[in-house]
């Protein structure tokens, strides 16, 4: 089999970060450096984006919001990528998520990526750190790497995390009580 020809794009533009512990948010365009510090979270809604490369600190995050169509990702040289990512989509699937690097792809342990990534450089690798949680279709010209623990599924759904608030103390309370229950009847 043969692999997909590499998308010829630019990239270059103004650098763009975001501190730890902040949000920002991208509009499609074309920009310099991209890099989150640790603890930051990066959202992204409909349209391309080219940067010169992507790194992100440990425990930051994407959100795709896919309400507007679909999201496209061209980095021009390598992505490092933190330990406990975590990547959300928003009113979309990963079939609406094309990400593509001419440089390597390394993400730390407990990470995220969902969608169809791409390493598409004539010594393109993709390397995910253990338990890494992967979803959708991965392809590189030289090497994929998964660490111990690490799954790949197919094209998630939505993956927007909905906190159900006090869910943990009533389950907490129905066990006791179902420990309590289960006391009464063995007596």
């Amino acid at each position: 089999n043969t692999l997909p020809p590499a998308t010829d794009f630019k990239t270059g533009g103004k650098a763009f970060g975001i501190k730890s512990g902040k949000t920002g948010e991208l509009a499609g365009g074309q920009y310099g450096k991209v890099n989150l510090e640790y603890d930051s979270t990066l959202k992204l809604s409909a349209g391309t984006y080219y940067f010169d490369s992507l790194t992100v600190g440990a425990e930051s995050s994407f959100i795709f919001d896919l309400s507007g169509g679909a999201i496209n990702l061209f980095i021009k040289d390598n992505v490092n990528i933190g330990s406990n990512f975590d990547f959300e989509m928003l009113n979309g699937t990963a079939n609406d998520i094309y990400t593509e690097t001419k440089g390597n792809w390394t993400q730390g342990a407990w990470g995220e990526w969902f969608g169809t990534l791409f390493a598409s450089g004539a010594n393109s690798n993709l390397h995910f750190n253990q338990d890494s949680k992967l979803g959708g279709t991965f392809i590189a010209r030289k090497n994929i790497q998964l660490d111990l623990g690490s799954t790949v599924v197919a094209m998630p759904e939505e993956t927007a995390k909905v906190p159900v608030p006090g869910s943990l103390p009533l389950l907490t309370i129905g066990l006791a009580s179902l420990a309590l229950l289960r006391r009464r009847i063995a007596r």
